[in-house]
This record gives structure tokens, sequence and C-alpha cells, in this order.
């Protein structure tokens, strides 16, 4: 019994031991990140290609047909039928930063946006932040519709008319020898193979189509057949008017007609600063040819509360460590972001710009000693407000 009660008490003293143990302050050291935003902006265009393609038997429209062909070469021709811009929040890699700290921990409390950015620091209330930031440029930033590289140039083909056969019957002459009342004679057992028909085929076959369907079209409507009624003659001109127009394009050509939505982040670095977003010309649409128009985004009349300058932009770069933490926010500019086709102002967007303004800094050690709760503005990088 008195070993049992020993056992016991040895068991009780380590439990109490190891609590104690526990409620010591732990000297190891953390590193705790967060990063300050930017402002990024999404230019979205729509665009549109014609190609216009002229008929393989062009040369012959005139001399055939009595007209003239609408497209004698291959011509591209490109335009920007809308173009927006959108303001996005991106993660600014210059500005990422670390807090090193030991033993107490509550001094650097700090509240994160879903996305990584500083939202509050020793803050009682994780939901006093504004949670407005999103992560839809992920999605806006792609092409959001196939590359126009991608795409085929459509040709004008005979064959792909359904009712044209481009193939033709040819007859072998052979001959084989048989009795015939005794007398052996030759006898014509043709053999019949396909061809592909010849263009000149091909247009006198396409020319006596064309015909034939304006001759049939002409006939129905003129017909007293009353066993068509309105709707089936409707239906039937417009598959004969379907046709006409397949074996048309043989000779006058055709024009198609592709749409297209691109879009690009471009990031304005530095007030006044033109930043590149995409050129564009008539002839090959978006490229990257230097006599092309170019099309780029400046942010300027930027203004940082407190500053008397314009343009003030304070960025310390890469990931900062301090021995004497201090807490890194913004004091955000405020700049007109401007969308401009070489010098002719498209868009123009009065927004707060955060890599602008200024970068400040809070001391840790005042916001440990005074218990104080900061809260801030995750989009914007700024402080929103200060308690205890």
């Amino acid at each position: 019994m008195k070993r049992f009660l020993l056992i016991i008490s040895l068991c009780v003293l380590t439990f109490t031991l190891t609590a104690q143990k526990r409620k010591e302050p732990l000297n190891i050291p953390i590193t705790l990140n967060y990063a300050l935003p930017k402002a990024g902006f999404i230019v979205t265009v729509d665009l549109e290609n014609t190609k216009y393609l002229p008929g393989p038997y062009a040369f012959y429209a005139e001399k055939k047909l009595g007209m003239k062909p609408d497209y004698t070469e291959i011509t591209n021709v490109w335009k920007i039928k809308n173009i927006d811009m959108t303001a996005v929040v991106l993660p600014d890699d210059k500005a990422v930063y670390s807090i090193n700290a030991v033993g107490d921990y509550s001094a650097i409390n700090l509240t994160l946006s879903p996305d990584g950015y500083l939202a509050g620091i020793s803050a009682a209330n994780a939901s006093a932040y504004n949670p407005n930031i999103s992560q839809d440029y992920l999605k806006k930033s792609i092409v959001i519709s196939k590359d126009p590289s991608s795409v085929k140039n459509e040709k004008i083909e005979i064959y792909k008319i359904g009712t044209y056969n481009t193939l033709k019957e040819v007859l072998d002459s052979n001959f084989t020898e048989q009795e015939i009342d005794g007398v052996m004679k030759k006898i014509w057992d043709p053999i019949i193979h396909y061809e592909l028909k010849t263009e000149q085929e091909n247009v006198s076959e396409a020319v006596k189509a064309i015909f034939r369907i304006r001759a049939s079209r002409n006939e129905l409507l003129l017909s007293d057949d009353d066993k068509l009624d309105g709707k089936t003659i409707d239906v039937l001109l417009k598959e004969f008017d379907k046709l006409e127009k397949e074996y048309l394009q043989l000779f006058l050509g055709k024009k198609v007609t592709y749409k297209y939505t691109r879009s690009f982040i471009c990031v304005p670095e530095k007030g006044g600063e033109l930043t590149p977003v995409f050129r564009f010309s008539e002839s090959e649409g978006i490229t990257e040819s230097r006599t092309a128009t170019l099309y780029c985004v400046v942010a300027e009349n930027a203004v940082v509360q407190g500053e008397e300058s314009n343009d003030v932009a304070t960025v310390a770069e890469g990931t900062t460590v301090e021995t004497a933490p201090k807490l890194y926010y913004r004091l955000p500019a405020v700049a007109d972001v401007k969308l401009k086709k070489a010098n002719v102002d498209l868009i123009k967007i009065h927004t707060v710009v955060p890599q602008l303004g200024k970068l400040t800094t809070f001391p840790m050690e005042v916001i440990s000693s005074e218990k104080l709760s900061l809260i801030f503005y995750p989009e914007y990088g700024s402080l929103k407000s200060i308690g205890r």
C-alpha cells in the first residue's frame, strides 16, 4: 500500500513540474511574414478579324458569269471593337516584410487577409478589416478565347459544296474475244474507274449549276402548284439562295469574321511613366512589331496625403528582417490612371495606386508597451485605425 501511494505521489509531482515548465516563456525565435499590395490594371480588348478570301475561279468570273470578283487576293483586316480597363489588387514583390520575435508573442499578433496582405496587428476583432480583396483577377488575366494564330485560313474549295461530285467516270477501252457463229470476234467490255475532274470541268459544271439554280428558283416563284404552301416555298427559296451563294463564292470570293477577347495585366511602377500594354495594327492585330500603334497605361497627377510633391514612391526591395521590429505600411497615392493610344486618352480611372505612395513604419515596441491595436486597409496597405 505504501509503495502504491509513493508511485501516485511521484506521478503528481512529475505532472506539477511539467505544468510549471510549460508556463515559462519560450525562447524560440519565430518569423512572421506579410505583404503590402499594389494596384494592377487589367486591359480587356475585344477584337474582330475579317478575312477576305478570293475564289479559286476568280479568273473566270467575268468571262463565264459577267461578274467581277469581290476579292482578288487574301486580305486581313483587324478592328478593336471595345476596350476596357479594371483596377485589381496584386501582391507587391518589392514590399514583402518579415518580423523576428522571441519570447512575448502578443505584440506581433498579425491579422492577414486571405490573400496574405496586412490587415491588422493585435486586433481583437479579426473581422474588423475590409474583406474586399478578390482573386477574380486570376481569372480575368488569362486569354478567354482562342488565340488568333490557332485559326486556320478557311479556303474556298468546290469539294466543300455538298451537292457537288468532284469525281467523274472514265471508261477504259477493253476488248475481249468471243466466238460468235463460229467466228472469233472482239467484244467491247468497258471497265469503269473514277478520276478527279479538271479545273475546266469544275468551272463549267459550277457555271451550269448556278444557272440551273436560278432557273429552278424562277420556276418555283412562278409555279401555281396548290400543293406548295408559303412555308414550303420559303424553305426551298432559302436552300436555293444558300446553294447559289456557295457556287458564286468560287468565282467572287467571300469574307469570314472571327471574334476574340484578349486581356493583359499592367502595373505602373512610377508616376508619369508609360507602361506598355500591347501593340496593334489593322493588318496584324495584336503584334510585337515596333511599327504598330502602342497602347499603354500611365499614372498621372499622383498625390500622397501630407506630401506636396507628386509621384512620390518609396518602396523597399525584397524581404526585410528587422532586429528591432518595425511595422511597414503605406501612405497610398491617388492618381489618374489613363489608358492611352499613342497620345490619345481612351480611358481614365481616378483611383488609389498604393505603390506610388510613401512607405512608412510604426515601432513594434510602442505597439507592445502601449498595447495598441492597429487595423489596416489590406487592399491599400494603409492604416485604418489605432486603438487599445
